[in-house]
C-alpha cells in the first residue's frame, strides 16, 4: 500500500513567506532602534565636540585678556619703577650735597646719612616689587653676599630709633651671649633679611606708645631633633620605611639637616622682637599669617584683627 502526500505549490509559498514577515519584522525593529541610538549618540558626540570647542575658545580668549593685562602692569610697573628711581636718585644726590657742608659728627649729618640709608632700602623695595612676578614663574633667586650681621642689625636698629624716641620709646640692640659678634659675618640675602627685620620692627614700633622695644639675637647650632632618626636607623622598620616612604622630599630633607648638624661652619640665628605694646589675643595669633590681615587698635584701646 503507498500513501502519497500532495500539497498545492501556492500554499507551500503562503507559508514561507508568513514565517519570513514573522522573523523579518523584530530583525527591522533592532535595525531601526539601533539605528536611532547610533544617529542619537553622534548628535551627542557633535554637540558635545561643539561645547567643548565653544569652552576652549572662551579660555583662550580668558588667556590672552589675562596675559595682556599681565603685560599692561609690568609695563605700568616698570615705568613706575623707572620714575621712583629718578626722584630717588635726586633725593640721594641731594642729601649727599647736604652732608658735604656739614661736620661728619654732627646731629644733621648723621640724620642725613639715616636719610640716605633709606633711599636705598626705598631702591631695594621698588625692585621687589617687581620680584612677584618673577615669585609667580617660579624664577625668585636669593643673593648670597658676604655681609655683616652685626652691623645690619645695628643699622636697623639706628633706622627706626628715631621714630620710636619721639614716641618715647628706647629702642634696645640686645646681643644677649655676644655670640652674634663671634659669628657675624655670614652670606647671605642681605636686602631681604633686613626687610624682615624692618617690618618686625616698624610693626613694634607702630603699636608701642610707651616702653622700650628690644632686638635680641643668639647664635647656636641647628637645632633640628635629628638624633632619633640617627638611634632608628639600625631599625628593620625603618630601614623598609626608606624604600616605602610615600613623602621622598621629606626624608632628604631630614638627611640634609643631619648633615647642616654635623657641620660646624653651619650655624642657626634666632632673631627676637620684643615690645611692650599692648599685643595680639591669642585666639587671634593663629591669623597674623592671612593676607589682609592686620592689628588695629581700637577706640578702647584693644588690639583687634581686620582686613584691609
Amino acid at each position: 500500500m503507498v500513501y502519497v502526500l500532495a500539497y498545492s505549490s501556492n500554499r507551500i509559498l503562503i507559508n514561507v513567506l508568513e514565517h519570513m514577515k514573522v522573523e523579518l519584522i523584530p530583525l527591522i525593529t533592532i535595525l531601526w532602534i539601533g539605528m536611532f541610538a547610533f544617529v542619537t549618540l553622534l548628535v551627542k558626540a557633535e554637540r558635545t565636540e561643539v561645547q567643548l570647542c565653544v569652552a576652549y575658545m572662551r579660555k583662550m580668549e580668558k588667556t590672552t585678556q589675562a596675559e595682556r593685562k599681565s603685560i599692561k602692569q609690568s609695563l605700568a610697573f616698570a615705568s613706575a619703577n623707572h620714575d621712583v628711581r629718578g626722584y630717588l636718585a635726586c633725593i640721594k644726590g641731594l642729601t649727599e650735597l647736604s652732608a658735604t657742608d656739614l661736620p661728619p659728627s654732627s646731629q644733621v649729618a648723621s640724620n642725613l646719612r639715616k636719610i640716605d640709608t633709606c633711599v636705598e632700602d626705598l631702591l631695594s623695595l621698588v625692585n621687589s616689587i617687581l620680584d612677584f612676578s618673577k615669585i609667580e614663574a617660579g624664577k625668585m633667586k636669593l643673593e648670597e653676599n658676604e655681609f655683616s650681621l652685626a652691623q645690619l642689625l645695628e643699622d636697623v636698629a639706628d633706622l627706626h630709633h628715631p621714630v620710636a624716641m619721639k614716641k618715647g620709646v628706647e629702642v634696645i640692640l640686645d646681643p644677649c651671649d655676644g655670640s652674634i659678634f663671634k659669628y657675624s659675618q655670614v652670606r647671605g640675602d642681605r636686602g631681604k633679611l633686613k626687610q624682615i627685620l624692618g617690618n618686625l620692627l616698624n610693626n613694634a614700633v607702630k603699636f608701642t606708645s610707651q616702653g622700650n622695644i628690644c632686638i635680641k639675637c643668639q647664635v647656636k647650632k641647628p637645632s633640628y631633633e635629628t638624633s632619633i632618626i640617627a638611634s632608628n636607623r639600625n631599625n628593620l622598620l625603618n630601614r623598609l620605611s626608606r624604600f616605602f616612604h610615600e613623602n621622598k622630599r621629606a626624608y632628604n630633607d631630614l638627611e640634609n639637616m643631619k648633615t647642616i648638624k654635623q657641620d660646624s661652619n653651619c650655624m642657626e640665628f634666632e632673631f627676637l622682637v620684643e615690645d611692650t605694646g599692648p599685643g595680639i589675643p591669642k585666639d587671634k595669633r593663629r591669623l597674623i599669617f592671612e593676607n589682609f590681615v592686620k592689628s588695629k587698635k581700637t577706640l578702647l584701646g584693644k588690639m583687634a584683627l581686620v582686613w584691609d
